[in-house]
């Protein structure tokens, strides 16, 4: 039967982590199966958070790259495991893979209406640190991406936080959320556009770029045609070249839609294994 251990790491969070695995690891190790599913409960998020974790089957135990992948809109944790096959992803790449909860339409942003909804702080603080602490993941070879919302928070805590990431990516994100205010939900984190602008700006990836600890961050960007995000990731494309953002910025055939995306992911972790210091 699965083991099963509670660890106490701040406040009132606690992380319960089931493995598949009837062995007892030494006290200084973590012993975990090739897709590990962590439970996170916290202040900060509004119900019991799923994140998938999958690991190369021939781990050795030293430090490896990993890659954060997130959800879109009305997704999940399972969203990309139901779509692609992750765990061949992490064998063929040796990269551990994660992929969080992103809680629907949370747009892993701190919501100023919910105090609940505080993804952005929630994979700072607690997420990363947890996950860094318990796998063998390697600090300067952490990459992040996801696609449409996904894409929209992997920039964002991206070029926010670019200590932590040595590359980020989007696939059809919506790179500038102004430009859909009455979609989604975005107006139930960050309220009314109209009365809350400057809020929806300052969460809005298109206006995150130009900051100096963020310029020389590696990023790949991609987009069908045919996509109703299209155009705003065409602007943030020209934004960062005319910033001087080291970006590549990819125009496919395509729209929004999981074909696109069963495809896209395969350049972006060929992308990530460009950029491993």
């Amino acid at each position: 039967m699965p083991v099963k251990f509670d660890l106490k790491v701040k406040r009132n969070f606690f992380l319960s982590v089931v493995v598949a695995i009837l062995i007892f690891a030494p006290v200084n190790t973590f012993a975990f199966t090739p897709v590990d599913t962590l439970t996170f409960t916290d202040e900060s998020i509004p119900g019991k958070a799923l994140v998938l974790v999958f690991t190369p089957q021939n781990l050795t135990g030293a430090e490896i790259p990993a890659v954060f992948l997130l959800h879109g809109w009305s997704g999940d944790a399972f969203d990309w495991t139901k779509n692609v096959d992750l765990q061949k992803i992490s064998d063929t790449t040796g990269m551990i893979i994660i992929c969080p909860e992103g809680f629907y339409d949370s747009w892993y942003v701190n919501s100023t209406v919910s105090a609940n909804h505080q993804l952005e702080s929630f994979f700072v603080e607690t997420l990363y640190p947890t996950i860094r602490l318990q796998y063998p993941l390697s600090p300067e070879n952490v990459f992040i991406t996801g696609l449409s919302m996904g894409g929209h928070g992997a920039l964002l805590l991206a070029l926010k936080y670019p200590s932590i990431f040595a590359a980020a990516g989007s696939m059809s994100g919506i790179l500038d959320i102004t430009a859909f205010p009455k979609n989604w939900g975005i107006a139930k984190r960050l309220g009314d556009y109209n009365k809350n602008k400057t809020v929806w700006e300052n969460n809005s990836v298109i206006n995150l770029l130009g900051k100096t600890e963020n310029l020389n961050l590696p990023l790949f960007v991609d987009c069908g045609k045919d996509d109703f995000a299209f155009k705003v990731n065409q602007d943030f494309a020209a934004k960062a070249k005319r910033l001087g953002h080291n970006l590549i910025f990819l125009e496919k055939s395509g729209t929004h839609d999981w074909k696109f995306w069963t495809s896209s992911i395969y350049e972006h972790f060929n992308f990530f294994l460009n950029q491993i210091k």
